[in-house]
Order: C-alpha cells, then sequence, then structure tokens
C-alpha cells in the first residue's frame, strides 16, 4: 500500500505558515524549559532521598514546594505549541494520536494522578519520613511514562509507512517502538530534563543569596553539577540520536538538511560553553547559554519532521484563506497572559521575602 494514501487531506490556514512555525518554536520552547525544570527537579529530590533519606532534607523540601507550580506551568505553556503542530501538521498528527489513541488519552488520567501525588508530598512531607521516596517515585514514573508516550506520538507521525500497522492493531495501542530514532530521542530529552533540574536548582540558590539571605553551604555547586554532568553525559546520546535519523534528513544539500546542520552546530557549540560554565559555577551565564542551547534544539527538532515529512508534504502546500482577526486575538491575549504570568511570580517573590 502506497503509504501516501493514508495521509488525510490537509486543512487550510488563516494566515501565512511562517506566522505559526514562529509561534510554535515560541511557545515550544516555553514547555520545554517548564517541562524540563518539572522532571528535572523531581527527579533530582527522588534521587537525593534514595541515596540518604537523612541527607539535604531542605533541598528536598524546597523542590517539593514548587513542583506543583512547575506542572501547571509545564501544562499550560504545552498548550499553545500542542495546537499550532496541529495547525500546521495536524493530519499527521491527528492519525498518530488516533493509532495509539489508549495510551495517548490515558495521558490525562496519569497528568493528574502525578499532579495530586505532588501535592500530597507537599503538604505531608514532615509526616512522610521514610515514605518520601515512594510518594515521590509515583509522578517521577509518571513523568517518565507521558514523555516516552509523547515521544512515540511526534515520532509516529513522521513515518506514515509505519502505519498500515493499524490493520493489524486497531484498538489504538500502536506504537512506534520499531523507529530506530525513538529510545535516543527519548532518552535525549529526559536526561536534559535532569540537567536543567539541577540548572534551576543552582539559579534559586543564587537569586535567594543575591538578595543577602543564607543558604546552606554547596547548594549552588550541586545544581551545577547536576546540571555539567548530565549535559556531558546528553552529548553522547545526542551523537547516538544523530546517527539514528535516516540520511535524508541530515543531507546538507538540502535547505532543510543544511538547517539542520547549522542548528545542531549551534546547539553543541552553545551547550559546550554551558558545560564549562557549570563546572566554574558562573550560574547566570550558564544558565544563557543553556537557554540558547535548547533554542537550538528546538530547531533542530523542527528541522528533523521537516526532513522526514519531506517526501510527502511540506508546510508550503498549506493552503492559506484569510482570516486575521483570530491572530490579532491571540496575540492580545497572549501578552496579556505573559504579563499575569510575571505578576503572579513579582506577588510569590513578595509573599516570600516576607515569610
Amino acid at each position: 500500500m502506497d503509504p501516501a494514501a493514508l495521509i488525510p487531506v490537509a486543512d487550510t490556514i488563516p494566515v501565512h505558515w511562517l506566522w505559526f512555525q514562529v509561534l510554535l518554536t515560541v511557545t515550544f520552547l516555553l514547555h520545554v524549559v517548564a517541562m524540563n525544570i518539572m522532571v528535572g527537579t523531581s527527579i533530582i529530590a527522588l534521587v537525593t532521598h534514595v541515596r540518604s533519606e537523612d541527607a539535604p532534607v531542605s533541598l528536598c523540601r524546597d523542590i517539593a514546594k514548587k513542583i506543583p507550580f512547575f506542572i501547571a506551568f509545564a501544562v499550560n505553556f504545552g498548550v499553545a505549541p500542542l495546537l499550532f503542530v496541529q495547525v500546521l501538521y495536524g493530519h499527521f498528527m491527528y492519525t498518530s494520536s488516533v493509532l495509539m489513541a489508549t495510551f495517548w488519552l490515558s495521558i490525562i488520567g496519569l497528568l493528574i494522578i502525578a499532579y495530586g501525588c505532588t501535592y500530597f508530598f507537599d503538604f505531608k512531607y514532615d509526616d512522610l519520613l521514610g515514605n518520601r521516596a515512594l510518594v515521590l517515585s509515583i509522578p517521577v514514573v509518571i513523568f517518565l511514562t507521558i514523555g516516552f508516550l509523547f515521544s512515540n506520538n511526534f515520532t509516529l507521525m513522521l513515518v506514515p509507512e509505519t502505519w498500515v500497522g493499524y490493520f493489524n492493531n486497531n484498538d489504538g495501542t500502536l506504537l512506534n517502538l520499531a523507529e530506530p530514532s525513538l529510545i535516543p530521542r527519548y532518552l535525549h530529552m529526559m536526561v536534559s530534563a535532569v540537567a536543567v533540574g539541577g540548572l534551576a536548582i543552582a539559579l534559586y540558590y543564587d537569586f535567594i543569596q543575591r538578595r543577602g539571605q543564607q543558604i546552606p553551604e554547596g547548594r549552588i555547586q550541586l545544581g551545577c553539577h547536576w546540571f555539567s554532568i548530565a549535559t556531558g553525559i546528553n552529548f553522547i546520546i545526542g551523537f547516538l540520536f544523530l546517527e539514528s535519523l535516516p540520511a535524508a534528513v541530515k543531507d546538507v544539500s538540502t535547505g532543510a538538511g543544511l538547517f539542520f546542520a547549522i542548528s545542531l552546530f549551534g546547539g553543541i557549540v552553545s551547550g559546550g560553553f554551558s558545560i564549562v560554565l557549570g563546572f566554574v559555577y558562573k550560574v547566570r551565564q550558564c544558565a544563557m547559554a543553556a537557554l540558547l542551547a535548547i533554542f537550538f534544539m528546538v530547531l533542530t527538532r523542527e528541522a528533523v519532521r521537516v526532513g522526514y515529512l519531506k517526501p510527502y508534504f511540506t508546510v508550503t502546500d498549506l493552503q492559506v484563506m484569510p482570516q486575521y482577526s483570530p491572530m490579532i486575538i491571540f496575540f492580545i491575549v497572549f501578552a496579556g497572559g505573559i504579563w499575569f504570568i510575571w505578576y503572579m511570580l513579582k506577588l510569590a517573590f513578595q509573599v516570600g521575602e516576607v515569610e
């Protein structure tokens, strides 16, 4: 069967595709930073508890208070890029979502359970004692599971030739386990979460220290070590991910392949600088280099998607039926939302100072 015959007809779009691509890149960058902090700090807290229940309890206590907020930011920041990717690639993503619908829909329930467990971990932290690691392991396992399901969906949408598996598995449980890039891609994202989680810890204590407050000794260094070591490991995983990609995706003779190479080079250079800055505890400079590396990796991700789908579709194929008012309303609401988030964070820091 010709895989192209399985691809639905693309919907029309109200404005030029580049608007949606820019918005997808910006909003996904916000989401991936929040998601990485959420997953990374949870894993670090769990590892700390497992290694020594009586070790830096104040560190884990601080993390416990923040995880529910990070979940809220990750989920809310994740809505926009999910919508924008559906605008541009909906006929691919809707299909892949249906093929793995049982798993895809389970994410909602899993996320609710994880959210509840993190609040329980926060409110009952002092009473849990030896059960802290057990309770925290539930949301951590759920986060890792959800990440694996997302990796499945966002790779399954790229390979229409595997969709024929539906005819042998039509109960919504089709996963993309045969895809060579699936595991390296998933591990690359999860290890980067640990790195960003460590950096978030270092930034948090650096921020407190710069405001004249006392912090436990070694907290900034601890966060930087987590970041630099995890990022170093991720370089190895990243090269495995690169090797798993089809040659057509990496072909620099094409526009998408050249963009992929430039973005990848930018990510490698800025990521390398961030490792060095982390080891010498230059926290804010490290954060800027890491954010730049994440930005380049987001661009690389987009180039990979374009390369995979090139035989079947490019965004330039989308038909435009002009309708500008929804875009204008979105920009107004988006700007207002960013301002409200900034204002809420400002109030939260003011309350922290009073306490």
